[in-house]
């Protein structure tokens, strides 16, 4: 006759989910925040896979076999290059500015996503790549707070409207491009963390742009 399975002590499991909900509680604002960055970087890896398919004149179906497995920064690259090969310099001008916040963004990213974050006493969060790096000038470490993740949200949303202003460049009427293209331009809220001063103490950050208003 089989053994009944053991039960697990309830207490230490009530412990630990204790422990768990009040660190959830106390960095609430960072993962909700992280959350709203996520989703909204995925809609801009969206929008630049129809922005690609448009520059390089593919159908959709095509540009499915095609492009599926090219990540978004692969595709900014490759617009670049088809732009640079039909010499529109008009689209490729204007997408600029929003590919190189779109770059700074990506980075930051990418890191958080791989490496995660470390929260120290008071719940500050840490990103860094110390784990596989070895080689000191590799090493990048930097702190990140839901205003800053909130920032990049917004960001993303400005060069998401650069991508269809791009795409209307060919297809908008005037009146289109009239009330986009200056939302398209708005200035970038989130900052690259400046590098350390000789000191060891952090130059001070210059004062951020106020935010546009929530469409």
């Amino acid at each position: 006759m089989s053994k009944p399975p053991r039960k697990r002590p309830s207490r230490s499991k009530s412990a630990i989910a204790a422990r768990e909900e009040e660190s959830f509680e106390a960095q609430r604002s960072y993962w909700e925040a992280l959350g709203q960055f996520v989703s909204r970087f995925a809609e801009i890896e969206r929008a630049m896979q129809i922005l690609l398919r448009s520059i390089a004149g593919v159908h959709d179906h095509v540009g499915k076999a095609v492009f599926s497995g090219v990540r978004a920064d692969a595709a900014k690259d490759l617009i670049n290059r088809t732009l640079d090969a039909k010499g529109d310099e008009t689209t490729k001008a204007a997408l600029k500015r929003h590919f190189e916040q779109f770059g700074i963004i990506t980075k930051i990213r990418n890191d958080i996503l791989h490496y995660g974050a470390q929260f120290d006493s008071l719940n500050r969060a840490t990103i860094s790549n110390a784990i596989v790096t070895h080689i000191p000038d590799r090493l990048r470490k930097f702190q990140i707070t839901p205003d800053d993740l909130e920032d990049m949200t917004i960001d993303l949303n400005v060069i998401k409207i650069g991508i269809y202003v791009a795409l209307g460049l060919e297809y908008g009427s005037k009146e289109w491009l009239a009330h986009w293209y200056p939302l398209s331009q708005s200035p970038w809220l989130y900052k690259q963390p400046p590098p350390a001063s000789q000191s060891g103490r952090p130059p001070k950050t210059p004062p951020k742009p106020p935010r546009p208003p929530k469409s």
